[in-house]
């Protein structure tokens, strides 16, 4: 088989170039040139240039490779920019599917399922991660030809690559089959010389402008070292073209930044739950009582029969008027959060309400106590809420029980109405019922 040099490829595309534009519309003469070079390192191997009807001009470039220059058309796997895609892909996939999850109350670092919550997000990662690279390891997009990936550097009205004949022996070749895919994808043309110089044309440039206002124009200036071709078998020449990682990582960072935020939320969020006192005291004792029945007594301190005090047969009594009996709270009047004593409690007659106000009830109970209940409940959802006697109101039916509202007494009935809302979200959120939802009226007179 005889060998094509690259000289005598580019004397062939460039005789059918001048016969391929023969009878384009134009308003002056044809140049043709070999072996430009611009001063960014872009390098055409043939250019020709004619002024259109509108004074603009047409410009068509080509690259032409040789069997000794096949480099320039084969396919490098670029397995960094999958990499890193995938990466992103990963950090993307786990923030979104980590949220929805929160936002549904299946993820929380601060909930009972912590360590669940914590496993799932390199799991998550770790699938999306290895499923994109499988999915996408065949893609176009990294596939890197180089010739393809110059002509992406600059604006021509149409591009070609010139094949010599022996540089794809076999029509089925796997590089010879991604370059016809780039080049039908990009708007190239693609032809290939056979040994007689007769150009067999494969397909032909895109009229339309593929990339639109992405490319500029480049002034090619004549370039010895373009005519050596010695840049293009280096092979960190032929990937200088290579697209960087910056968007990745930029949008890996993003990814990482809000589920940071995510994580902090939700530690924010966590359940917390708020023990009494008396409940601490209970417990602790229950705890001790537990521990000494089964520790056995030191004999030195077990007491002797004489040693047992005889029980006064006629103790004296305190005075029943000294004496604290807890009652029933009905005759609280406010029970409302303060900031920073917590909740107070106040009588009717210490309220300083006039007129009529309105709250966002959330529901009405016939004693203190069970309001009480239903405001520690609401607490632990980090909801502070209120109860006001309806026995301090004057047009208030019934007029006994407890009314339990959220946060404060409003002045304005569209104020009230605007929080009733924001309630309402909440509520939802929280997976909490609040059909039951409404503003309530309070008539007040001075006490």
């Amino acid at each position: 088989m005889e060998y094509l040099s690259e000289d005598t490829i580019k004397r062939a595309a460039l005789a059918f170039m001048k016969t391929y534009y023969k009878f384009r519309p134009r308003n002056g003469e044809t140049v043709i040139q070999y072996d430009r070079a611009h001063a960014s390192g872009v390098v055409v191997d043939g250019h020709l240039t004619f002024p259109k009807e509108d004074g603009s001009p047409f410009v068509a470039t080509f690259e032409a490779t040789s069997l000794s220059s096949a480099a320039e058309v084969l396919f490098r796997l670029q397995k960094k920019q999958l990499q890193w895609d995938a990466i992103a892909i990963g950090a993307v996939v786990t923030s979104v599917i980590v949220f929805c999850l929160w936002i549904l109350g299946l993820w929380s670092v601060g909930g009972e399922n912590w360590v669940f919550s914590v496993i799932l997000v390199p799991m998550l990662f770790v699938l999306s991660f290895l499923g994109f690279q499988m999915i996408n390891r065949t893609s176009g997009r990294y596939r890197y030809i180089y010739a393809i990936e110059q002509f992406k550097q600059y604006h021509a009205d149409e591009q070609w690559i010139a094949l010599g004949h022996d540089v794809f022996p076999d029509p089925l070749d796997a590089n010879f089959n991604e370059l016809k895919l780039q080049c039908v994808k990009n708007g190239f043309g693609l032809m290939t010389i056979d040994k007689n110089e007769y150009v067999n044309l494969l397909i032909t440039p895109a009229r339309e402008e593929v990339f639109g206002n992405k490319r500029k124009a480049l002034k090619f200036e004549e370039s010895a070292f373009a005519n050596s071709g010695l840049q293009r078998l280096n092979s960190a020449s032929l990937e200088r073209f290579a697209r960087p990682f910056l968007n990745q990582i930029l949008v890996t960072s993003i990814a990482l930044l809000a589920l940071g935020g995510l994580s902090y939320r939700s530690w924010q969020l966590r359940p917390v739950i708020t023990v009494t006192n008396s409940k601490v005291y209970r417990d602790s004792m229950a705890a001790l009582a537990l521990q000494m029945e089964n520790k056995k007594e030191d004999e030195r301190y077990l007491l002797q029969k004489n040693d047992v005090i005889k029980p006064d047969p006629n103790p004296q009594t305190y005075d029943a008027a000294t004496v604290s009996i807890p009652t029933e709270q009905n005759n609280v009047g406010l029970y409302v959060f303060t900031i920073p004593d917590g909740y107070i409690s106040y009588e009717c007659e210490r309220m300083d309400m006039h007129g009529t106000k309105y709250v966002v009830q959330d529901l009405t109970f016939a004693n203190f106590s069970d309001a009480k209940r239903r405001i520690e409940h609401l607490k632990t959802y980090g909801l502070i809420t209120n109860a006001i006697s309806l026995g301090c109101t004057t047009s208030s039916s019934p007029k006994q029980g407890y009314c339990v509202y959220y946060e404060v007494i409003f002045n304005e009935e569209k104020a009230a109405n605007s929080k009733a809302l924001q309630i309402k979200k909440e509520l939802e959120r929280l997976q909490l019922n609040h059909d039951f939802i409404k503003i309530r009226v309070l008539n007040f007179q001075n006490f």
